[in-house]
C-alpha cells in the first residue's frame, strides 16, 4: 500500500508507478495541490518557477509552455528537460499540451501554440523520455481546442504513454465559440473522455468560470467518480483568478474542496507565470490546513 501523498518524500515519489501516484492521490482523501508554472517567467531570479511552486506546498508541478522539441526553462541551462526539474523539486512533474482544432471558430485572434507544445504522437512520447510523470491535455486561451480536438489527443496519448504517464484531459478555458465550458460540459463529455482512457478530467473550480456553481461541478465529479473507479478529478483555478486576494483564494478553495475533487490546481497567471506566491499556500492551507502545508514545504529533497 502507497503513502498518501500528503505523507511523501522525494524517495517516495522516485518508487512510484502510474497506479501508484493514482492511489496516492486517492487516498489523500481531496487534499491533493497542484502548481501550475509558466516556464518562459521566472518569478525569482536564480530558482525556477516549479521550485517557487514546490517551496510554497505543491505536491504536484505542472509545466505550461513547455516545449518537448526545445526544452525552454527560465533559470535552467539551456535544453533542460522536465528530468532536470524534477531533480530540483523532489515531486511529480507533469506537462500541459495543447489540442488546437483549425476548423474551430474564434473569438479574438487565434495564437497558435509552437509545434513542440501541440499533442502530436511525437510530442507525447517525449513528454515520457523526458521525465514526466503526467500528462495535461487542453487548450490555452485562443489556441482553438475544442472538446472533440481534446478527445483525438487523448486517444493518440493513451495509446503512446498510457502504461507510463498519468493522462488529465479536459477543457476550462479558451476563446472558441459554442464552446465555453460553462456552456459545454456536459455528462456526455466526462463520460466520453473516461471511456477514451483519460486516467483523471479537469473541471472548473465553482466560481471561476460563469455558472460553474458548487451543485453543477459537484454533480459532475460525482459523475466522474461513480462512471469508473479510481478516476482522478482535478478541479482548475485558473483564468487570471489565482491572483485574487487572499479572501477570494481561501473561498475558491473551500468551494473547490466541497465539490470532491482530488486534485485541486492553481494556475500560472499571478506574476512572471506563477501564481502570487501567498496564494498558493493560502490554496494550500484552506484545503488541508497547516500541519499538511508546512510538511510539504519543509519536506527536505534529502528524504
Amino acid at each position: 500500500m502507497v503513502k498518501r501523498i500528503l505523507d511523501c518524500f522525494r524517495s517516495d515519489f522516485e518508487a512510484m508507478s502510474k497506479e501508484d501516484l493514482i492511489e496516492s492521490i486517492i487516498a489523500a482523501e481531496g487534499r491533493t495541490i497542484l502548481g501550475q508554472c509558466f516556464v518562459e517567467g521566472q518569478l525569482v531570479w536564480g530558482v525556477t518557477n516549479p521550485e517557487v511552486a514546490a517551496a510554497l506546498g505543491s505536491d504536484l508541478i505542472e509545466l505550461n509552455g513547455y516545449n518537448v522539441q526545445k526544452p525552454n526553462i527560465r533559470g535552467l541551462p539551456e535544453g533542460s528537460t522536465v528530468a532536470d526539474v524534477k531533480k530540483l523539486v523532489g515531486r511529480p512533474v507533469g506537462v500541459y499540451l495543447e489540442c488546437p482544432d483549425p476548423k474551430a471558430k474564434m473569438v479574438g485572434e487565434r495564437h497558435p501554440p509552437a509545434p513542440g507544445r501541440i499533442a502530436t504522437r511525437e510530442n507525447v512520447k517525449k513528454v515520457a523520455e523526458q521525465g514526466a510523470d503526467f500528462l495535461v491535455l487542453g487548450g490555452n486561451p485562443y489556441s482553438g481546442a475544442s472538446h472533440s480536438s481534446v478527445n483525438e489527443a487523448l486517444k493518440i496519448a493513451v495509446d503512446e504513454v498510457g502504461d507510463k504517464l498519468v493522462i488529465f484531459a479536459g477543457k476550462w478555458e479558451d476563446g472558441v465559440i459554442g464552446e465555453m465550458s460553462w456552456e459545454m460540459t456536459t455528462p456526455e463529455v466526462i463520460k466520453k473522455l473516461i471511456d477514451l482512457g483519460a486516467d483523471g478530467i479537469h473541471l472548473p473550480v465553482p466560481g471561476m468560470r460563469p455558472g460553474m456553481t458548487i451543485e453543477k461541478v459537484t454533480g459532475f465529479v460525482e459523475l466522474a467518480h461513480k462512471h469508473k473507479k479510481n478516476t482522478l478529478v482535478m478541479n482548475i483555478l485558473d483564468a487570471s483568478q489565482e491572483g485574487a486576494d487572499l479572501d477570494t483564494i481561501k473561498r475558491l478553495a473551500i468551494y473547490s474542496k466541497m465539490t470532491g475533487a482530488d486534485v485541486h490546481f492553481i494556475g500560472d497567471a499571478g506574476y512572471q507565470g506563477i501564481a502570487l506566491p501567498e496564494n498558493i499556500t493560502a490554496w494550500s492551507i484552506a484545503i488541508r490546513g497547516v500541519i499538511k502545508t508546512y510538511f510539504r514545504m519543509a519536506a527536505s529533497y534529502a528524504r
